[in-house]
């Protein structure tokens, strides 16, 4: 993982639980095509105190400096105390939405898994710190559409302002729908629409969408979007949309791979937005090879 500032995203708290959970590796410069991005290793978190909170043992790699080998307990496994049976083939895409209620805070994690029951569906489990995670009763809380394999979770935003829910989610087909939850727990299915816009014409933009971080901007859902640019490189790219379904298409990346990178020359996607004290990161992976 590799973390980066954004000064340009317009700003909203998205899953603070995951700055300490991923900030437990430190950035290297990237090559961000955003001209006001930079790296910013001086405010992350003690990896040493939050490897110790979530079970994780830290190793030095000595070849990549501020670079660390981790070793973890899994925070969702699938073979839980708690686990049910649609999620035994394991645990895949995730993404997290902090939740203010009454003056107190928890954290609502979504996340993809599959079984004897479906490819994919989507489950939710609830947090009070970020770290212990207790499944939903009603999981899973979003099944494949009738028809269909596959309910695999894209990336979700809260509206703090309604508490609605809106969910991103990719299908078996490779198609993407936009459903929403006025309480992040009943997800109408059959009321999502296909989401459009997102697919560029321009030489060097987005041509096939893989993953996503979605946040409600005030007036909107920005999403953040990783997948394959122009020629066939990974990087990642900006949208929004005024009414959540309909996004502006993704002409060019805004961070792509750092030229001549030893991790991540095949690209980068995945990411992963959250604010601190006013500033905007980028949590993004990146690979020396993508099959």
């Amino acid at each position: 993982f590799v973390m980066t500032w954004l000064g340009t995203i317009p700003a909203l708290i998205l899953a603070a639980v995951l700055v300490p959970v991923l900030a437990l590796a430190a950035a290297l410069p990237g090559c961000p095509l955003d001209e006001d991005a930079g790296v910013d290793t001086a405010r992350l978190p003690d990896a040493e105190v939050v490897a110790e909170r979530v079970g994780c043992r830290l190793t030095d790699v000595p070849e990549f400096d501020g670079f660390h080998s981790v070793d973890c307990d899994p925070l969702l496994h699938p073979q839980d105390l708690d686990h049910g049976t649609w999620e035994t083939f394991g645990v895949f895409e995730f993404d997290v939405e902090t939740v203010d209620v009454l003056g107190g805070t928890f954290y609502r994690h979504y996340y993809t898994s599959g079984g004897p029951n479906y490819d994919r569906a989507v489950g939710l489990t609830r947090s009070d710190d970020g770290a212990v995670l207790q499944r939903d009763s009603g999981n899973p809380r979003i099944k494949p559409r009738a028809g269909r394999a596959a309910a695999n979770l894209g990336c979700t935003a809260l509206d703090p302002h309604t508490g609605t829910t809106h969910v991103y989610l990719v299908e078996d087909d490779g198609s993407w729908l936009h459903a929403t939850s006025p309480d992040g727990l009943a997800f109408d299915l059959a009321a999502a629409e296909p989401v459009g816009g997102l697919i560029s014409s321009q030489p060097a933009g987005l041509s096939e969408a893989l993953s996503c971080d979605a946040w409600h901007d005030g007036d909107g859902i920005s999403m953040l979007v990783g997948g394959v640019f122009g020629d066939g490189g990974y990087a990642i790219g900006e949208t929004r949309a005024n009414d959540g379904t309909n996004f502006a298409p993704v002409d060019a990346p805004v961070l792509a791979a750092a030229v001549n990178s030893p991790w991540q020359g095949a690209g980068v996607g995945f990411p992963s937005r959250a604010e601190v004290d006013g500033r905007e990161y980028l949590f993004h992976v990146g690979c020396k090879g993508w099959d």
